[in-house]
């Protein structure tokens, strides 16, 4: 809204022009949730306890605002059984800005838990501290969480997030929010989503820690190519030699950038049972034009390791490209 000619009872005049953007109502997208925390830490001898929490991001360029505005969340297994959270505060999200809506600590929300277990929160950042996320929890199993706007009876966005959204390749995913990858992708999608790399196991107010590569594209039948296989790895203890592990190796036989994301083997049938498809990448990984991917079996005194690719890289010294 724009002001201009203005004068008090007294007669003076308003200098110039001033004017200032009002808040809209949210249409579906213009909040996208941004990144979600649904199994977190609570036990002190792994790290700081975290509360849950949902962070919301602007994608528009006005600010949006947050009153009417409900949290809802349903089994996966039975989406008519809907919890509903109504936040209706009068607050607004500035373009491109994060609001934070999380589980409070009532003694002190920004000081307790929250602030505790992720230093580099942005105080400055509107965060909206509730007793529960959503009237039961955010589930560890999965479930839809929508963004509602009541009044006009819209549905803003919504995840169906499961916990095979989650690394696991990863010895733990308890303590690391999914964090979206891009925000014009879709929200129902589990290549929209990856674990979060912070130490903090997450960025609550912050850039997420992990993005798309936006100059890589999706792999088309052919371009990634099989072009190495040891399934019958060396492993004699008493030899002195390192023991191998179980490998293949694929290649980009393309002159793009392929991404990985969503990489997934799927074996034959076989005597032992029907093939499982198994999901070998969770995260943003880019192959590029030409080059090579080992993807190894991690297992023995390499298991915990800190550095797991010492499993591949003691039996092959000269291994060399991406090892997953």
């Amino acid at each position: 809204v724009g002001i201009a000619g203005w004068r008090d009872l007294r007669g003076n005049a308003l200098a110039g022009a001033t004017s200032a953007p009002l808040a809209q109502r949210p249409a579906s997208g213009a909040l996208v949730i941004n990144e979600i925390l649904f199994a977190p830490n609570t036990n002190e001898d792994d790290g700081p306890i975290q509360p849950e929490y949902l962070e919301l991001v602007n994608t528009t360029d006005r600010p949006v605002t947050l009153f009417g505005v409900a949290l809802t969340s349903s089994p996966l297994d039975d989406l008519a059984d809907v919890d509903t959270t109504r936040l209706d505060v009068e607050v607004a999200v500035a373009p491109g800005a994060f609001a934070l809506i999380y589980d409070a600590d009532s003694a002190a929300p920004l000081d307790g838990r929250l602030r505790s277990a992720f230093p580099d929160l942005d105080t400055t950042a509107l965060s909206i501290g509730i007793s529960t996320v959503t009237p039961s929890g955010l589930a560890n199993g999965g479930e839809r969480i929508a963004l509602f706007d009541l009044r006009s009876d819209t549905e803003i966005d919504a995840v169906p997030y499961q916990p095979s959204w989650t690394d696991a390749n990863r010895r733990t995913t308890t303590g690391f929010s999914l964090e979206r990858l891009a925000f014009d992708a879709p929200s129902d999608d589990a290549l929209t989503w990856a674990s979060s790399i912070a130490e903090a196991g997450g960025t609550p107010t912050r850039a997420n820690s992990v993005t798309r590569d936006v100059d890589a594209r999706m792999p088309q039948p052919g371009e990634l190519r099989i072009t190495e296989v040891l399934f019958d790895p060396a492993r004699v203890s008493s030899d002195g030699i390192a023991d191998q592990t179980d490998f293949f190796e694929i290649y980009n036989a393309t002159s793009d950038a392929l991404r990985l994301n969503g990489l997934t083997l799927l074996d034959a049938p076989d005597e032992r049972g029907p093939a499982v498809p198994m999901r070998l990448v969770y995260t943003p990984s880019t192959l590029a034009p030409g080059a090579y991917a080992a993807f190894y079996a991690v297992s023995g005194i390499y298991a915990d390791a800190a550095d797991p690719d010492r499993t591949l890289l003691d039996a092959f010294p000269d291994a060399d490209g991406a090892l997953i």
